[in-house]
């Protein structure tokens, strides 16, 4: 995994963003949540788009790398459905996280 980040930051210096941003896409995947602002970032499209095919595609690969993007993008109604399917997710964390990222 160490040399998939130094090999990003290759990547990032010389300016080659197709292959950042599989890589960026690969290490969030893999549970390095840091990578996601970089991911979104190189997106030239519809952000929301975006963040939606890849909330559906996180969905499926359950983590909680895609519980820290729907916090990240204040994502209530999807947290609260997590909140529904899981016991064990304390969904006041959650809404506290997004409160101090919307007032903080």
């Amino acid at each position: 995994m160490k040399w998939k980040k130094i090999r990003y930051e290759e990547y990032k210096k010389l300016s080659l963003k197709e292959e950042q941003k599989k890589l960026d896409k690969e290490l969030l995947f893999k549970g390095n949540f840091e990578y996601y602002n970089e991911l979104k970032e190189s997106i030239a499209g519809d952000k929301t788009e975006f963040y939606n095919n890849l909330k559906q595609e996180l969905k499926r690969n359950e983590g909680w790398v895609s519980r820290n993007i729907i916090v990240e993008e204040k994502d209530l109604d999807e947290i609260m459905d997590c909140k529904r399917k899981s016991k064990y997710i304390n969904v006041l964390f959650y809404i506290q996280s997004v409160y101090m990222k919307c007032f903080i």
